[in-house]
């Protein structure tokens, strides 16, 4: 059964993209302070904008299960979900991949 997202698939995978960036950029900045105050430094942590994206994507593609927290965070490298009785694969490395098998 294919649910009616809340959100195109173009807009979807661009949010996604650049939730990725700003990880990217946050990171990027942690490790320069963490290298000029001589200790480690999580720069970016508990962002409420990031929050409040996350929870209007997941509601708009109709994720209960957070398998987008999941992709952005823990999926690589093989980005692979299996089906309960392990009989079927997904391969999601793709956020257009990831839209398809939420919306399904």
């Amino acid at each position: 059964m294919t649910r009616q997202p809340g959100i195109s698939k173009e807009t979807f995978c661009k949010a996604l993209q650049l939730i990725r960036r700003q990880e990217a950029a946050d990171e990027a900045l942690g490790q320069a302070l963490a290298e000029a105050c001589g200790a480690d430094v999580a720069f970016g942590c508990g962002n409420h904008y990031r929050q409040a994206l996350l929870l209007v994507l997941k509601e708009a593609v109709h994720d209960p299960y957070d398998y987008i927290d999941w992709w952005l965070w823990e999926a690589a490298p093989d980005y692979t979900v299996w089906s309960a009785d392990e009989s079927q694969s997904w391969c999601l490395k793709d956020p257009g991949d990831l839209y398809d098998y939420l919306i399904e």
